[in-house]
């Protein structure tokens, strides 16, 4: 259970860095963290899956009747292995990727871990900017 409160602590730290600080080496750090929270996660989703077990991860509770809470089985764990799979590999990319970007790839770098996804397929132009 450690693993995933640790994963979640550095997933946020991953998204604070580069609104906070921005700099290139904090979106390098963000990535990295990325990258650690992702091996972290699939860690804890691979007991998950390996010891057949229900973990429920309580995040914060009001009262007892309400409270944000995770219900983690088989499934949910292996869905939350192929979510870490796919962050590692886009934050390995995008190590490099999101250099090309400027001081405008730390905000692009925080909503990237936030979203977990850059793009839907197509591409919006930017003001003043043709489409492609």
């Amino acid at each position: 259970m450690e693993l995933f409160y640790f994963s979640i602590i550095t997933l946020f730290s991953a998204v604070v860095f580069p609104i906070v600080f921005r700099s290139s080496w904090a979106r390098q750090l963000a990535l990295l963290l990325t990258g650690l929270a992702s091996l972290v996660l699939a860690a804890f989703a691979l007991q998950a899956i390996l010891a057949d077990i229900t973990i429920n991860v309580a995040l914060y509770s009001i009262t007892p009747m309400l409270q944000l809470s995770f219900l983690i089985d088989r499934l949910a764990a292996f869905f939350l292995l192929t979510i870490a799979i796919v962050a590692l590999c886009v934050a390995i990319y995008s190590l490099s990727y999101a250099g090309h970007y400027g001081n405008a790839g730390n905000t692009l770098a925080g909503l990237m871990e936030l979203m977990r996804q850059i793009r839907d397929g197509k591409r919006t132009a930017r003001p003043g900017e043709a489409q492609r």
